[in-house]
């Protein structure tokens, strides 16, 4: 059905913040993102991001920061483009353009659960620093890099990561490559992981 709550605006539209030893849950939100970003997760205690749609004309989609547990279930993520995929140039103007879908940096803990992205200019998932387990979701349609995980230990399972490609413009063919995951200092055990039709 219908969402009950549509918030929609530029610069950070839904700034969330957890401290020691709270849990911060928001859920059930439709966000519309003209700005920076989209929703903003930052702290030091739990924070959870439950059953909640983005749609990012620039910007980032989903950004977590720093919270000792960060707990995610039914992201739906989405970069508007909307005919814009021949101005795209590297790299990628962040303040024209949806450049990453969800992103998780220096998160210890992390769940994951049924996280979609599509669409998004640069990068559909970005794991700095973050461990813990991902289940479930596809991560379809973007440009760059499907996830880029730098660091951390992750148990993924059951996620579809297809369709990343490159820019037309020679400024990313020169500059910019294409992968569906992308790993380095990292740990990764993966179940069920299926990538697909991910080239430049």
């Amino acid at each position: 059905g219908d969402r009950q709550v549509v918030i929609s605006g530029d610069g950070v539209v839904v700034d969330v913040r957890t401290a020691p030893g709270q849990v911060t849950r928001v859920a059930g939100l439709t966000v519309v993102s003209t700005g920076t970003v989209a929703v903003l997760a930052q702290g030091a205690g739990e924070g959870v991001l439950d059953d909640i749609d983005v749609e990012a004309s620039a910007g980032f989609g989903v950004a977590v920061e720093g919270p000792t547990v960060a707990r995610l279930s039914r992201i739906r993520a989405i970069g508007r483009l909307e005919g814009r995929e021949t101005e795209l140039r590297y790299p990628i103007d962040t303040s024209v353009f949806p450049a990453i879908g969800v992103t998780l940096l220096g998160v210890p803990e992390a769940a994951l659960t049924d996280v979609g992205v599509t669409g998004f200019a640069g990068f559909g998932v970005v794991l700095v620093g973050t461990s813990g387990r991902w289940e479930g979701g596809e991560i379809a349609d973007n440009f760059g890099v499907g996830v880029l995980q730098d660091g951390g230990a992750l148990e993924v399972h059951g996620v579809s990561v297809r369709g990343t490609r490159n820019c037309q413009n020679a400024s990313c063919a020169i500059n910019n490559q294409v992968f569906g995951w992308a790993a380095t200092g990292a740990s990764l055990d993966t179940v069920g992981v299926s990538l697909s039709d991910n080239s430049g």
